[in-house]
């Protein structure tokens, strides 16, 4: 956008805009992006997934990304061209910027989500002794089984009162427990 400063010139400024993408062409905006060199930023979590062929990333807004830049630079740019892009966000035809205060908040959320995946979940192997942090659980013997969906449920084995009993709780209160 061109803004006026105080002498009276005119600057060109860059801002931040959300990016939509038609569903599920997240990934080849992206790199189309990367290939044009329009600086961007693509939020995604990091997920474990069962199958070894499904994607170890998923976006963290399902059909956006950000770009950045000067307006027309981007329209230069044949940005609405792009194979899956659907356009700039827009409020009365006028694309609606973003600060970059509010991109670095995403930015944290995204750190803080990828951090919390369980990183000892995927080195614990089945039959070996877990920890469930859950008070109604407490003090019961448990075996990790599987993962369920490789990112929010897995399979335990409980043992109590001479019964083996399969359970699914939630991946994150779950970690291996030293004996």
């Amino acid at each position: 956008m061109r803004t006026m400063v105080e002498d009276n010139t005119i600057t060109n400024q860059a801002f931040w805009y959300a990016l939509r993408s038609k569903p599920k062409f997240e990934f080849i905006v992206y790199s189309q992006l990367e290939e044009n060199q329009i600086e961007n930023y693509f939020p995604r979590l990091d997920v474990k997934p069962t199958n070894p062929r499904s994607k170890t990333e998923k976006p963290y807004f399902p059909g956006y990304l950000f770009v950045r830049g000067e307006i027309g630079d981007l329209y230069n740019k044949r940005l609405g061209l792009m194979r899956g892009v659907i356009g700039l966000v827009n409020f009365d035809n006028t694309p609606a910027s973003i600060s970059g205060g509010l991109i670095e908040v995403i930015r944290r959320q995204v750190e803080r989500e990828n951090s919390k995946l369980n990183p000892d979940l995927g080195r614990i192997r089945p039959g070996e002794r877990v920890w469930i942090a859950d008070p109604m659980l407490q003090g019961i013997e448990a075996r990790f089984e599987q993962c369920i969906n490789g990112e929010d449920r897995v399979a335990v084995l409980l043992s109590y009162m001479g019964r083996t009993v399969r359970l699914q709780v939630d991946a994150d209160k779950v970690s291996k427990r030293a004996f």
